[in-house]
């Protein structure tokens, strides 16, 4: 083949291509739709976008299809599915939008009509506002029933919860909260727990600090009314974790090994404390934390006091050397939910001791129990609580149990900061009042606009056990778009 046919050759074969490449390219939309007025907007129970769609072409067009940042969207509702020429109609479409993003909507229609806009959504201020009506303290029989009517409109809230708590009184204490966290001498997962219980508490409105083991020694000295927590286990100088253990600083502030030398009613320092100056000792992971001292040069000493091995309850309660207040067997049996788990929202403890409630009552101790256990053991029946407030004088110990590491740490640290938003320590609760003096309501939102319109009511309480009453109605909102946690409390005096 000469030159000149092979170039006329390849000259039909670039027509040839070209003809094809044009015949078969995305023909483009000949009609244009026009948006306008995006509107983005918080409903009853959703969040919408509202727009404007007008057809510019010259053919009439029929709806097919809408996307937001290029994903097809199936809750659209336009008010006209078609559109002639020049009109136009609004489109609804629910869609959970995010605060402060871009978004990109387009719309296809039939035949070939396209049209996009782009816009950013807006700031949303979440909020709650709440109307208590009036209570009412409801004879009933030998029993009598607390309600309290109200009304909740909310802004942009995921979830909302609602608790009613009613004591004998109620004062809010000033006690500044502490929490150990020594990187010298705690375990790395009691350091991180105690570094998301700090952070997730404050956004509930309960400012911690963190201290150090000389911090504590400072406050021990004091005997400081305050709340402070331990997260076991602690570390020892080889950097091997130390359970059952709190530091020297608390417990052997001497250094002899002996811990009832330094407590004025031969017990311990901690007792001497909670009970003289309104300590509350919170531990999280033991309830034998005395058994081992943590010196300050690292080493670990066991406590030479301790005379047999579930004794905590005569160095940190009221109770004797003879108590049992604390009893397990590699467990603390089934699970019972009372009023008050059901109310918090505290589930199963896995622990290996519980507080023995019969044992408590017989001893004159006064406690608040958040979980009922029946233990079976050597057939008898135990009658166990956990996690449990029990009052020591002027303060008390909030143990949580002592194998933890069953539970997740979002668990752990929900279930402590809606123990200290409960503040037993601050009143004067009704006895046995787990049972019958609280109510809650959850609700699940779509992070719209929500309205409530309900009643709370505890169960009925011994009439014998209470004349008037102190309500705290407790409100806890939690909006996701800025992870911000919205609270309200009222307190009301009821007779």
């Amino acid at each position: 083949m000469n030159r000149k046919i092979r170039y006329s050759v390849i000259t039909v074969l670039m027509l040839i291509f070209l003809a094809s490449f044009f015949v078969f390219l995305p023909q483009q939309p000949t009609s244009k739709l026009f948006i306008s007025d995006p509107d983005f907007v918080l409903k009853l129970e959703q969040r919408v976008i509202e727009i404007e769609i007008e057809n510019r072409g010259d053919k009439d067009i029929e709806f097919q299809q809408l996307c937001i940042n290029d994903t097809p969207i199936l809750t659209w509702s336009p008010e006209k599915i078609i559109l002639k020429k020049g009109e136009d109609t609004n489109v609804t479409i629910s869609y959970h939008w995010l605060p402060e993003e871009d978004y990109i909507i387009d719309v296809y229609a039939y035949p070939d009509a396209h049209g996009y806009i782009q816009a950013e959504s807006p700031v949303i201020e979440p909020k709650i506002i709440i109307e208590i009506g009036n209570g009412t303290l409801q004879e009933m029989g030998d029993l009598k029933v607390v309600s309290f009517p109200y009304k909740i409109e909310s802004i942009a809230t995921d979830w909302i919860h609602i608790i009613l708590f009613t004591y004998k009184s109620f004062y809010a204490s000033i006690r500044p909260i502490y929490v150990l966290y020594d990187t010298v001498f705690m375990a790395p997962s009691s350091i991180d727990r105690a570094s998301a219980f700090t952070e997730l508490a404050l956004k509930y409105g309960i400012p911690i600090q963190k201290i150090n083991c000389s911090d504590l020694g400072s406050i021990a000295r004091d005997q400081v009314s305050s709340i402070v927590i331990f997260f076991d286990p602690l570390m020892d100088w080889l950097e091997k974790e130390v359970h059952d253990a709190l530091p020297a600083v608390v417990l052997d502030p001497d250094k002899d090994g002996h811990v009832r030398d330094n407590s004025s009613y031969d017990k311990s320092l901690l007792y001497d404390w909670m009970f003289d100056n309104g300590l509350i000792l919170v531990t999280i992971g033991s309830t034998q934390p005395h058994k081992y001292i943590l010196n300050s040069d690292g080493r670990v000493s066991f406590n030479k006091d301790s005379f047999k091995w579930n004794d905590a309850s005569f160095f940190l309660t009221t109770g004797g050397v003879e108590s049992e207040l604390l009893k397990g067997n590699f467990g603390i049996g089934d699970f019972t939910p009372t009023r008050i788990t059901s109310s918090l929202g505290i589930t199963n403890w896995w622990s290996l001791q519980g507080f023995d409630k019969d044992n408590i009552a017989q001893e004159g101790i006064d406690f608040y129990g958040y979980g009922d256990y029946n233990l079976l053991y050597q057939g008898v029946m135990y009658n166990l609580t956990l996690p449990a407030f029990i009052n020591v004088g002027e303060g008390g110990w909030l143990a949580l149990g002592d194998d933890y590491n069953q539970m997740s740490d979002e668990k752990v640290i929900h279930d402590l900061i809606m123990l200290l938003l409960h503040a037993p320590w601050d009143s004067e609760w009704i006895p046995y009042g787990f049972y019958w003096d609280n109510s809650s309501n959850f609700y699940q939102t779509q992070s719209g606009k929500y309205e409530i319109n309900e009643v709370l009511s505890t169960e009925g309480i011994p009439s014998s056990l209470v004349d008037g009453v102190s309500v705290r109605i407790l409100l806890i909102a939690y909006n996701s778009d800025y992870n911000e946690i919205l609270i309200q409390e009222n307190l009301i005096n009821l007779s």
